[in-house]
């Protein structure tokens, strides 16, 4: 699956066109949505892990698995299916088939 990036982050990316890139993000940096906007993705709740205050949500997407922190009066139900953004810049890049970093933050 492609994504929709913004512009500056697809500029950064540029050199890796019709290669492979892996994504890191951190928890704090994948936000529910209310509404599906431009760059965000389907998420599909598999698993609640409570932690007191806040909630770690394990998603099934699109683009593989991804883990986002949400307090624990919003934590949504297994198997909801609500949009996920993320914030691509905080984001890390990485060559998929040398896991070497790519496209470092100006």
């Amino acid at each position: 699956m492609r994504l929709v990036l913004p512009e500056p982050i697809a500029a950064r990316l540029r050199g890796m066109r019709g290669r492979s890139v892996d994504v890191g993000i951190r928890p704090e940096h994948v936000r529910v949505e209310t509404a599906r906007g431009e760059g965000s993705l389907e998420g599909e709740v598999e698993v609640l892990e409570p932690l007191g205050g806040e909630v770690l949500v394990h998603w099934r997407t699109p683009v593989g698995a991804l883990v986002s922190r949400v307090d624990d009066e919003h934590a949504p139900a297994p198997g909801a299916r609500v949009a996920l953004e993320l914030d691509w810049n905080s984001a890390h890049f990485f060559d998929a088939d040398t896991q070497q970093a790519v496209a470092p933050r100006s």
